[in-house]
């Protein structure tokens, strides 16, 4: 439903944006961390030190937030797939199978 051009805009509740419920907007929030933080630069900063500290220094470099870092890593296999608390010591930190560290 279109609104009229002078009828004020309604409030509607935005979605979060740390969840995914469709597949464009998994699409689309893949497409926004690969336009900040290519992956190949991301993963040649780290050279395999997935520690917080180095994921930290990447996101500085890119000016994104650790969470975007460690989601990229995530979905492209080089670290565990983590748990909510991100902040937990270690959480996520390993290397994926067959991933070097």
């Amino acid at each position: 439903m279109m609104r009229e051009k002078d009828e004020p805009l309604k409030d509607e509740p935005f979605s979060p944006a740390t969840r995914s419920y469709t597949y464009r907007q998994k699409a689309q929030r893949a497409f926004a961390a690969e336009l900040l933080s290519p992956f190949q630069a991301v993963d040649g900063m780290l050279d395999g030190d997935y520690s917080e500290e180095a994921q930290q220094d990447v996101a500085a470099h890119f000016n994104v937030s650790a969470v975007a870092i460690r989601t990229q890593l995530a979905n492209h296999g080089r670290i565990d797939r983590f748990e909510p608390e991100w902040g937990a010591a270690g959480a996520g930190l390993r290397a994926a199978p067959g991933v070097r560290p």
